[in-house]
């Protein structure tokens, strides 16, 4: 299927689903719920995406990001944190929760709107690139795939291919392919924050930090002590560079295990986030299974932002359907 054709499909369902979703509403009303979103890279605008730097992934911009905060405001949804979640959400209420995957040092950005508008945000960190300063192994593959004209698509696959491997590998691929300085940082955009700067970040009320493993390890392949490894040493890792550490885990790509939750409770995490694509209905109890399987919504700048948001709120949505169906990220 063509992007073009895909793109088209994805309008009408939109369509469809706007339609569907405000008569729904006005029959039975918008149920109360937590809805979680799922950002990475936060870019200036537009043009600095155009530098193809680093894999661009949704395409965010800080406007658009402006705008997705602006949302769910004027909607009269309140921005919550992991803390907020724990200490008991009213269940006659609704709910967001931003949340940023990795540890961009671009996600630093977000601040001042945060600041502004006092709401929150939650930031998940793999704590090796920001112990060490590489960049993220995607946005290298990304950069230099690119500079030799493979394909869009092409690298996608191949990033989709390489999930699984463990980091050691997936770095010395990108040596030998590339050379030693694959996965040296070019600038502010693709360099993930330094131990000083977390620290210095993590310092603001409206910022909230999760754990997103030390490597940003494919967690179904790994056995119990490798878990304790890539969870229990991110913990202390955060803890060492911030002193505090994590309520909340992101599942690296979305993968997880029953084996990856026993462990995350064991170090004392309380809440996990997946990628699929819905709606988590209250009440959310920390005590619960479906507190360490809650679901986190992926927009993609464009200019259906709203029809996107409008999908994501509604109690009948196609469009969150197909998207829960074609998902590579349900648990293995």
């Amino acid at each position: 299927m063509s992007a073009l054709v895909k793109n088209s499909l994805i309008s009408l369902i939109q369509q469809i689903d706007g339609s569907l979703g405000r008569a729904y509403a006005r029959l039975r009303g918008e149920r109360p719920a937590l809805l979680t979103f799922l950002f990475h890279g936060l870019f200036r605008d537009r043009s600095e995406i155009e530098q193809n730097l680093i894999d661009p992934q949704q395409e965010f911009t800080l406007e658009d990001f402006r705008q997705f905060v602006d949302y769910f405001l004027t909607a009269r949804y309140q921005f919550v944190s992991p803390d907020d979640i724990m200490g008991g959400l009213d269940p006659d209420q609704r709910y967001v929760m931003a949340t940023f995957d990795d540890g961009y040092f671009n996600n630093t950005r977000a601040l001042p709107i945060l600041t502004e508008y006092a709401v929150p945000a939650l930031f998940f960190i793999s704590t090796t690139y920001v112990k060490e300063g590489k960049c993220f192994w995607w946005d290298a593959l990304y950069r230099e795939r690119l500079k030799r004209g493979v394909p869009f698509d092409r690298i996608k696959e191949e990033r989709q291919d390489l999930v699984s491997r463990k980091h050691s590998e997936i770095e010395s691929l990108l040596i030998r392919e590339f050379g030693g300085d694959a996965l040296k940082p070019v600038g502010d955009i693709d360099r993930p924050m330094t131990p000083s700067e977390l620290r210095e970040f993590s310092r603001s009320e409206h910022v909230a930090l999760g754990n997103h493993t030390r490597d940003h390890a494919y967690l179904p392949d790994c056995g119990a002590e490798e878990l304790r490894t890539q969870i229990g040493g991110a913990q202390q890792d955060l803890l060492d560079m911030t002193g505090r550490s994590a309520s909340i885990i992101s599942y690296p790509s979305g993968f997880w295990s029953d084996e990856s939750i026993r462990i995350s409770r064991e170090v004392g995490i309380r809440l996990g986030v997946t990628v699929q694509f819905r709606k988590n209905y209250l009440p959310v109890s920390p005590d619960s299974q479906a507190s360490m399987e809650l679901g986190r919504f992926i927009p993609t700048s464009n200019d259906r932002l709203a029809q996107q948001y409008g999908a994501f709120r509604s109690d009948l949505s196609l469009y969150c359907g197909l998207k829960s169906r074609v998902s590579k990220s349900d648990k293995r």
